[in-house]
């Protein structure tokens, strides 16, 4: 009976080990589309999914710095986005606004939602979904300090049959969502800087040679005028003489 459990134990352990084995080579890279259409559609729905790579994570109770290490892929196979599964929750009781205060700071949206149409067949080119990019604050509201952190936040749309059959259940904020967290890359965006600046520089520098050219071309042509003038000049003075002397 002892070698039995052992026996078990060991399979089990095994089974373990195996399960926290990631691929060799395997980089989880959704697109938009398929992060609605497939995946938070399929966990809508209640659907399961052959291999489980997007956890199901109250990020708002995480600063954005410790949600790689308990995401589903971790940050030591070379990756630099993370997913999550997570629920909008009211800011209120009484009211739909979304609560994005975490730790540390807050989540704050940047511009207006993105909708993301199908491409397939069967979507007829119509939104699937709707896309929200926030930047991570540190600090309190109103005195936060902005960090390279950013996260998208799909959603899918609101359906308009469903909101007139129940009205409470439509306006619940408390909607799935799909969320990827990424760090924006400050070297990147520094290259790109100074990228731009030297080319503004450059362009400002081929415009004052333009110009310098512009003035030497009306110097000539004022020396030109100039000397025509004086011979015209000289020519009157000649021919009034002769005139006088006659």
């Amino acid at each position: 009976m002892e070698d039995v459990e052992m026996e078990k134990m060991v399979s089990c352990n095994t089974e373990e080990e195996e399960e926290d084995i990631l691929l060799p080579g395997f980089r989880f890279h959704p697109t938009d589309e398929e992060l609605v259409g497939f995946y938070l559609k399929r966990k809508v729905e209640k659907k399961l999914f052959t291999i489980d790579l997007i956890k199901h994570v109250d990020i708002y109770k995480f600063d954005p710095w410790d949600l790689p290490r308990v995401s589903k892929i971790s940050s030591t196979v070379g990756e630099k986005e993370w997913y999550f599964f997570c629920r909008r929750g009211r800011k209120y009781k009484n009211s739909i606004r979304p609560n994005r205060v975490t730790v540390s700071g807050f989540w704050k949206a940047t511009g207006i939602d993105k909708p993301i149409y199908g491409v397939e067949e069967y979507h007829n080119n119509s939104i699937i979904g709707l896309k929200k990019s926030l930047v991570y604050y540190k600090g309190s509201a109103g005195k936060g300090t902005k960090t390279d952190w950013m996260m998208h936040e799909f959603r899918l749309p609101l359906d308009q049959k469903h909101a007139k059959d129940n009205f409470e259940d439509a306006v619940r904020p408390e909607v799935w969502t799909v969320c990827r967290i990424f760090k924006r890359d400050v070297t990147c965006r520094k290259h790109a800087l100074d990228w731009q600046n030297k080319k503004k520089n450059n362009n400002n520098k081929n415009n004052d040679n333009n110009i310098n050219i512009n003035w030497n071309q009306l110097i000539q042509e004022h020396a030109v005028l100039k000397n025509q003038k004086i011979a015209w000049s000289f020519w009157v003075r000649k021919k009034l003489k002769i005139f006088l002397e006659n």
